[in-house]
């Protein structure tokens, strides 16, 4: 799997849930980025440090919802620039709190299937 080189922006259709309208994800945290099929788009990101749980909250029960989806263009792919609902979601977090000294950072991986709302 080859890193996606392209900066996400995600936009809650319903902003009523946790708060954040908003979300952008840096190219660097865009792990994986193509379409399966002609409407449906797999998106898989991984946020290491602080930002971790901001990403995690904003996800958190994502399934069904609706969200814009801009992109910048990137290697091999078009700008992607439409509304998606979230089909399924898969998230798993990174190392567990503890006193070790040379403990990892907080991770948050995300795999996302959507497919184009129509």
């Amino acid at each position: 799997m080859s890193k996606a080189m392209e900066t996400l922006t995600f936009d809650k259709k319903d902003n009523s849930a946790n708060g954040l309208e908003k979300l952008i994800i840096p190219e660097e945290f865009v792990r994986d980025l193509h379409y399966s099929s002609e409407k449906h788009l797999m998106i898989m990101i991984r946020v290491m440090g602080k930002d971790s749980s901001m990403v995690r909250d904003y996800f958190k029960d994502a399934e069904g919802e609706i969200f814009s989806i801009e992109s910048t263009s990137g290697f091999g792919m078009d700008e992607i620039s439409n509304e998606f609902i979230i089909n399924s979601l898969y998230m798993d977090e990174g190392p567990s709190l503890s006193v070790d000294i040379n403990q990892e950072p907080a991770m948050v991986r995300i795999l996302m299937d959507l497919e184009i709302y129509d």
